[in-house]
């Protein structure tokens, strides 16, 4: 497989293709720094590494392409499915927001709601 052809792998399977080869510049994420998997070449052959603070860290070498973009396909983890609350859990957040709200609306919070940090 080449490169073109695991960006379209990804895309399909996943939505989104966190890879990054400065000679398909088209292709993948907009930038190295984006990327997850970033695929080198040079005289040596293909190497598959990430970008971390402007640094390449290898993690693997090839001699064809074909073998780099099986290796990058073979070990791309598609993120489990985000969860989704149930329709209780739903309205008992609602619930103890409005709860909250009354309370700062009354005056019984002397300070407003805050995100935790």
């Amino acid at each position: 497989m080449k490169y073109p052809e695991l960006c379209e792998a990804v895309r399909r399977r996943d939505g989104e293709v966190p890879l990054w080869d400065p000679r398909y510049p088209d292709l993948g994420a907009p930038y190295a720094e984006l990327a997850m998997w970033v695929l080198e070449t040079d005289s040596a052959g293909f190497h598959v590494g990430s970008l971390d603070r402007g640094s390449f860290n290898v993690s693997a070498s090839f001699a064809s392409e074909d073998a780099a973009c099986d290796y990058i396909y073979s070990h791309m983890e598609k993120p489990p499915p985000a969860r989704v609350p149930s329709a209780e859990e739903i309205a008992r957040t609602d619930e103890i927001t409005a709860n909250y709200l009354r309370a700062y609306l009354d005056g019984e919070l002397d300070d407003p709601p805050r995100p935790a940090s």
